[in-house]
């Protein structure tokens, strides 16, 4: 995964489940990720879900 070193990324759905590990992968391979997320209480979006991440990472709400 290197070719994602340097990119920009955005996540739509980036504190969910699928999401969330998604943003930690990328992170992790050095890509700059953007996180989108509504929140909303039955999608399942937390922000626990990133952090381990989350000064690695731009939010938006």
């Amino acid at each position: 995964m290197d070719e994602y070193r340097g990119q920009k990324v955005l996540i739509t759905g980036g504190l969910g489940f699928i999401g969330s590990n998604l943003a930690i992968r990328l992170v992790q391979h050095g890509a700059s990720v953007t996180l989108l997320d509504s929140l909303h209480p039955t999608c399942g979006g937390n922000y626990f879900n990133i952090d381990s991440i989350k000064n690695h990472v731009d939010q938006r709400r």
